[in-house]
C-alpha cells in the first residue's frame, strides 16, 4: 500500500527538484508540494482553531485555495448545483436578515459566525475533493480526522462528563474508518465498525451506536450473494436501508429500555419515552420548537437575528405539544439566549437562510438518496461512505449545524466527484 504521498521513495528531500531541468522530476516535487499543502489544510480544517467573526484558520487556508479546488467542485454539474444554491442560500440569510431588522435586533457578530458555517462546509468539502484527486481517499480522510483528534479538549465540562462521547469518538470514528477503507476489505471495515459501535455503546452514546450499528448493516448487506441476471434497483436499495433504520432503532430501544447499555442510559431514555412517547421526540424536543416557530414566521428570520419574546413563546407552544416542559434554562439560554438554536441542520439553515436554507438541505438530501443508493445497490459504497451519509442523515434533523459542520465536509467531499472517479474509485 502506498504512503500518502503516492510513492514509497519519494520524500521531501525531493523539493529540490522543484527547480531541476528534469521535467519528470520536477513534476514529482510539485505533486508532491500539493499533497502536502492538501494534507495540511484538510488538518487545520478538522482542528477548526477559531478566529473572530466565525472564521476558523482551516476556512482562511481553504478560501485562499479557492481557484485551485473550485473547477473540480463545478466540473459536475450536482456540484455545480450544490454551489451555486449554497451562495444564493448565503445571499438569502444577508436579505432576510436585513428584513427581520423591522422587528428584531440584529446581532452583526452572530449573523456572521453562521454565515461562516455555510461557507466553510463549502470551502472544507471543495478541499477534500481536491486532496482526492491527488491522494486516495481514506488519507485524506485520516488527515482531517487526525485535525477533529487536536481540536478535542480535555479540560471541557462536557468531555469530563463523558470523554468519548465529547471528545474523541468523534474524531476516532473518522480516522479508523478511512484507514480501514485503504485495505479495500469489506471484512476490515466491518470489524472497524462493530469495534466503534461497542465502544459508543459501552460509553453511553446512544446515537452513534444507532449509526454505526445501522451502517455496519448496510456493509454486510452489500456482501450479499447477487443472482447472476437479477439486479437490485436503487429503489429496492433505499427502502431497504430504510427497513434496516427501524430494525436498528427498534433494537436499540429495547436494549437501552432492559438496561443492557447501563443504568443511567436506561433512566434518561424512559423517562423521554413517557414524556413523548419515543426517545427520539423525547430526546430531541427542539424539533416541536422548530414546527412552531415555521407555522408562526414561515419566512424565517436572517443571519444574526436575536429571538423576541413572541419566538420563544411560539417555540415553547410547539415543545409542549410534544409532552416536553420548555420552562427551564436551557431553553431560554441555550436555544434562544442570543440567537435561533434549534439543534438541526434544517432547523439552523431556515432560521438562517429562510425558504433557500430548506431548498439548500432538500437538494443535499437528493444528492445523498441519488448518488448513495446507486454506489450502495451496486456494492460499491465504502463502510467510511456509509458511516459519513447516515451521520449525516442523522445530523439534518437531530444536530446543530455548528457540531455538524466536519460530517457535512466529508459528506460533500465523497459524494460530489467525477462520475469516472466515482466508477473506478471503491473507496468513494
Amino acid at each position: 500500500m502506498t504512503n500518502w504521498a503516492g510513492s514509497r521513495a519519494f520524500t521531501p528531500s525531493h523539493l529540490r527538484d522543484l527547480t531541476t531541468h528534469d521535467d519528470v522530476a520536477r513534476r514529482q516535487a510539485w505533486k508532491f508540494l500539493e499533497r502536502l499543502v492538501a494534507a495540511t489544510v484538510l488538518i487545520l480544517l478538522g482542528y477548526r482553531f477559531n478566529l473572530p467573526y466565525g472564521l476558523t484558520i482551516g476556512y482562511v487556508a481553504a478560501l485562499a485555495l479557492l481557484p485551485v479546488w473550485i473547477r473540480v467542485t463545478t466540473a459536475q454539474r450536482s456540484g455545480a448545483l450544490v454551489y451555486f444554491l449554497g451562495a444564493v442560500t448565503a445571499i438569502s440569510g444577508v436579505l432576510l436578515s436585513v428584513y427581520s431588522s423591522r422587528d428584531h435586533v440584529i446581532s452583526p457578530n452572530a449573523g456572521m459566525i453562521s454565515l461562516m458555517l455555510l461557507v466553510g462546509i463549502l470551502a472544507g468539502a471543495g478541499v477534500l475533493l481536491w486532496a482526492r484527486t491527488l491522494m486516495r481517499t481514506g488519507w485524506a480522510v485520516a488527515f482531517f480526522g487526525l485535525g477533529m483528534l487536536l481540536h478535542v479538549t480535555p479540560g471541557s465540562e462536557s468531555f469530563a462528563l463523558n470523554p468519548w462521547k465529547f471528545g474523541f469518538g468523534p474524531p476516532a470514528m473518522v480516522i479508523a474508518l478511512g484507514l480501514a477503507s485503504l485495505t479495500g476489505r469489506r471484512w476490515a471495515e466491518a470489524l472497524a465498525l462493530i469495534a466503534l459501535c461497542a465502544t459508543s455503546a459501552l460509553n453511553d452514546s446512544r446515537s452513534a451506536f444507532a449509526i454505526l450499528m445501522l451502517s455496519l448493516l448496510a456493509v454486510v448487506w452489500q456482501g450479499r450473494p447477487r443472482s447472476a441476471t437479477g439486479k437490485t434497483s436503487s429503489l429496492a436499495t433505499v427502502i431497504a436501508v430504510g427497513a434496516m433504520g427501524y430494525i436498528v432503532y427498534a433494537f436499540g430501544q429495547a436494549l437501552i429500555l432492559d438496561g443492557y447499555l447501563g443504568e443511567d442510559t436506561q433512566e434518561r431514555s424512559l423517562r423521554q419515552v413517557e414524556t413523548s412517547g419515543s426517545i427520539l421526540l423525547g430526546s430531541r424536543p427542539e424539533l416541536g420548537a422548530t414546527a412552531g416557530l415555521m407555522g408562526d414566521r414561515v419566512l424565517g428570520f436572517g443571519l444574526g437575528a436575536v429571538p423576541t419574546p413572541g419566538d420563544i413563546l411560539a417555540a415553547k407552544e410547539g415543545m409542549t405539544r410534544l409532552g416536553y416542559d420548555p420552562n427551564n434554562g436551557y431553553v431560554e439560554r441555550y436555544m434562544f439566549g442570543s440567537r435561533f438554536e434549534l439543534h438541526s441542520v434544517v432547523g439552523d439553515l431556515w432560521a438562517d437562510f429562510g425558504i433557500p436554507g430548506l431548498i439548500f438541505a432538500a437538494v443535499l438530501i437528493g444528492v445523498i438518496i441519488a448518488t448513495f443508493s446507486r454506489l450502495l445497490t451496486d456494492g460499491r459504497a465504502s463502510a467510511l461512505l456509509v458511516f459519513v451519509v447516515v451521520q449525516s442523515a442523522w445530523n439534518l434533523f437531530f444536530a446543530p449545524l455548528y457540531s455538524a459542520v466536519p460530517t457535512f465536509m466529508l459528506l460533500l467531499g465523497l459524494l460530489l466527484a467525477r462520475q469516472d472517479t466515482v466508477s473506478r474509485d471503491r473507496n468513494t
